[in-house]
């Protein structure tokens, strides 16, 4: 017979897979996912006829998009992105009272002693302009080819081609079985306002490449924050034949949450966003919760699934 606590216990881990596995729409997240071509549902049927744009848009921002609808050949949505960015740094978050500075350096800090990185920015000027450009990443790598790989994207402003925090540690947790690869993009605070429309390109591109290397290896797609944009716009417009090799899309503090993937089975995607993430909202505003997902079970439950799915479960 269960008693009262472990009743309670169970509650709170069902909510936790449903946090992780059956995310849905949250604020303006499924009409920036729309905006970029990448879902099953048009752009109109997500924001209807209410006329209402998501707010975040700047001029360079859509200049950009413009141009990957022209190389993309997305039939443009009807109407602007006008209204002033609603993007604001960790900084602003701190004057308001809404975090603290120290939290956030401690939940940092403590992601970092966990996945042993320590070249990092302060997570407190997470995203001040720090261009991390593509002559910083690494070469290349001609590793071994293996049953099944990840391909990460980074977050923005993050060093290393995979990053400083979440990425670490989604690798060290799936292992030497697995083949680890990262996204060569700049990472940068341009590439937000183009809805991750640079690093999702550059990272078709590349998963050709690697795809052509390694002929027999099945990946999953995978990034954190803009890191997560890249993931689903890279999927959503490879070639067939290399969307078969993709077994699933593994996403943290996604802005496209609960968005869904052209031509890609909806339980191929995991999830993980926490209810504090503002960016999970598609607003782009960082928070204590938007970095704290190399730590708790986000990381662990991740490799699990993928692990799990790679297994054929």
């Amino acid at each position: 017979m269960l008693t009262k606590s472990s009743l309670v216990l169970l509650t709170a881990l069902s909510l936790f897979f449903t946090l992780a596995t059956t995310q849905k729409c949250t604020g303006q997240s499924c009409a920036i996912a729309a905006l970029s071509g990448s879902t099953e549902e048009s752009y109109e049927q997500i924001v209807g006829t209410s006329g209402k744009s998501p707010s975040g848009s700047n001029s360079k921002g859509r200049e950009c998009i413009t141009r990957y609808y022209k190389e993309l050949g997305i039939k443009a949505p009807g109407g602007n992105l006008t209204k002033p960015p609603s993007r604001y740094t960790s900084d602003d978050a701190v004057a308001a009272g809404r975090v603290k500075k120290r939290d956030l350096k401690e939940s940092f800090a403590k992601g970092l002693e966990e996945s042993g990185e320590r070249d990092v920015i302060d997570p407190t000027r997470l995203l001040e302009k720090e261009k991390a450009t593509e002559r910083e990443t690494r070469k290349e790598k001609r590793a071994e080819c293996k049953p099944h790989g990840i391909f990460f994207a980074r977050g923005t402003t993050e060093r290393g081609v995979m990053g400083s925090t979440v990425g670490p540690a989604i690798s060290r947790a799936l292992g030497s079985k697995w083949k680890i690869e990262g996204v060569a993009y700049t990472a940068d605070i341009a590439g937000d306002d183009c809805i991750g429309f640079p690093g999702g390109i550059k990272c078709r591109d590349q998963l050709e490449k690697l795809s052509d290397a390694c002929p027999e290896t099945k990946w999953f797609l995978s990034g954190y924050s803009q890191g997560a944009m890249v993931a689903r716009i890279c999927t959503a417009f490879s070639r067939p034949e290399i969307k078969g090799k993709i077994r699933g899309v593994v996403v943290f503090g996604d802005p496209f949450n609960g968005a869904s993937i052209k031509g890609f089975p909806s339980d191929g995607i995991k999830t993980f966003c926490n209810p504090s993430d503002g960016v999970c909202k598609g607003e782009f505003k960082i928070s204590l919760g938007h970095l704290s997902y190399a730590t708790g079970g986000s990381i662990s439950e991740a490799a699990k699934w993928m692990n799990s799915r790679a297994a054929g479960q």
